[in-house]
């Protein structure tokens, strides 16, 4: 029960706080690049980071509408109009199988996406009659290709995007599913489609929720959500070690609360092998009765944990759904799901920050709700150092709540 109410916090938490007091953007640096408008014609609910390539196009998912209600694929050309690649079907009907909920996106030299839907796929999955989620290809002339349907004991609900190599295997994890159905690590052959498990969570710890990284040898870093400390049982850090066989798991740390707890975003990687990451709870006690607002943390491989931030919860930010993301210089960005434009800490629509070295936030973006309003993924940097993004909600009044939105800030 209490790896289905993580699940559904990450999802529903935002839907009962959202519109409080506007304010208004902070003008020159902001940009909304498409606000979503939902069934029939676009998706709804961006839940995933976007992707560029080299030419500026814009890639990502929506996770629900779209014609027939399953998500969308999308493209936001430089100078255009957004294009729905694919839709999916939602539901346990035989179109189901092909995936639905999509989540977020990698793509290779040749211009296929690669990415994962959180149900469809095998409609006889015992965790839900809707499936327990695929892997798909959409290749550049838009044909679907699903190279896995989970079956629960190998995953199911994959929510987080995959990380692919330069030999063309693709890494991910699954929510749910597995041995103790505490989530799987998992490596996929795109040429093959064949599915190995890395690793299987064990009853006292796992839930994965967010993206993996990789290091320069192949070793796989993530969080996972649930269990951990036999206190706080906050989730923790970990490593696969892939050059061994079987691969080598290490858990690298366990959250306690005060240095942060509930991690749903994974892990980035220095050159350094420094990891640094964010949890939605922990540190301040101010937020979610008590819980805490969250932290953004460093973690220098078989090194001591560094709290590098602590959110008040107020105009700074609070309860953080993702990962950061890095600069050359050594700077972190990201965004928190609530506090920004609030008197009272974890409310609020969430906001865009950069963390410099000095361990100084700067509020980058506040949404007011008609500009968006929790953004829930990581953000891209293009290779001037624009950041781009997306909210769950806000922008178009098509959707309750608003259909959300894909964004820009030029820091």
């Amino acid at each position: 029960m209490a790896r289905l109410k993580f699940f559904a916090l990450i999802f529903g938490m935002a839907v009962g706080i959202l519109f409080m007091a506007s304010q208004a953007a902070q003008a020159q640096t902001f940009a909304i690049v498409h606000k979503f408008n939902g069934f029939p014609n676009d998706g709804r609910m961006p839940t995933a980071p976007v992707i560029l390539d080299a030419q500026g196009n814009i890639y990502g998912t929506a996770y629900a509408a779209g014609k027939f209600g399953g998500g969308v694929v999308f493209k936001k050309p430089a100078n255009g109009y957004d294009t729905v690649l694919h839709n999916f079907t939602s539901g346990s009907n035989a179109a189901g199988r092909n995936g639905a909920n999509p989540a977020g996106l990698v793509r290779d030299a040749a211009g296929n996406l690669y990415g994962t839907t959180m149900s469809g796929g095998n409609l006889s999955c015992p965790l839900s009659t809707a499936g327990c989620g695929t892997v798909f290809k959409l290749d550049p002339s838009n044909r679907l290709t699903v190279l896995h349907r989970f079956d629960y004991t190998d995953g199911a609900l994959p929510n987080a995007g995959l990380l692919l190599d330069a030999a063309g295997n693709l890494y991910g994890t699954t929510g749910l599913g597995g041995q103790a159905n505490n989530g799987t690590v998992f490596k996929i052959d795109t040429s093959t489609g064949h599915l190995t498990v890395l690793k299987s969570f064990p009853n006292q710890f796992g839930v994965p929720a967010g993206a993996i990284a990789m290091d320069a040898a192949g070793n796989i870093y993530g969080t996972y959500g649930l269990g951990g400390d036999s206190d706080c049982e906050c989730g923790g850090v970990f490593e696969l070690t892939t050059n061994h066989s079987p691969t080598f798991f290490t858990d690298l740390l366990d959250f306690t609360g005060s240095n942060g707890a509930t991690p749903y975003g994974g892990v980035v990687i220095d050159a350094d092998d420094n990891l640094y990451g964010m949890t939605s709870a922990g540190g301040n006690n101010s937020c979610a009765a008590g819980k805490g607002c969250g932290v953004i943390f460093e973690l220098p491989l078989y090194a001591r944990e560094t709290v590098l931030y602590t959110f008040s919860g107020l105009a700074d930010g609070s309860t953080p759904q993702a990962s950061v993301i890095l600069d050359a210089d050594g700077n972190l960005y990201g965004t928190t799901a609530f506090g920004g434009n609030t008197t009272t800490a974890g409310g609020g629509h969430g906001v865009v920050f950069k963390l410099d070295t000095s361990r100084n936030e700067t509020v980058l973006h506040t949404f007011n709700g008609t500009d968006g309003a929790q953004p829930m993924a990581n953000l891209t940097m293009d290779s001037t150092g624009n950041l781009y993004g997306t909210t769950v909600y806000g922008g178009s009044t098509a959707c309750t709540n608003g259909c959300g939105v894909v964004f820009k800030v030029a820091p």
